[in-house]
């Protein structure tokens, strides 16, 4: 194995339960920011449409081409996050 994946390998085990445990530590005060958040957006909610008309773009074309159709292009997706997450950690197949 390339040694730069190695030590990613290392690293991220190291790293992997005490930023676990740091995401629910701090989960109570995003909740809490997340209120917040809701509470101007129901304030002012055009302050949100554009991510809505995206969200409803989205939705559109995907009820009008079918998931069927899309499937492919979804799995496409998925599999090339793999790659690229491969690519930024020095993997060069898949190691089991």
């Amino acid at each position: 194995m390339n040694p730069i994946a190695r030590l990613l390998d290392r690293l991220l085990a190291v790293l992997k339960w005490p930023v676990a445990i740091a995401a629910l530590v701090l989960a109570p005060g995003l909740v809490y920011a997340l209120y917040f958040v809701i509470r101007e957006l129901a304030a002012a909610p055009r302050s949100c449409a554009p991510f809505l008309i995206g969200a409803g773009a989205y939705a559109a074309f995907w009820y009008a081409f079918g998931s069927r159709r899309l499937g492919f292009w979804a799995t496409l997706e998925h599999e090339v996050t793999h790659a690229i997450f491969a690519w930024a950690t020095f993997r060069r197949r898949d190691v089991q």
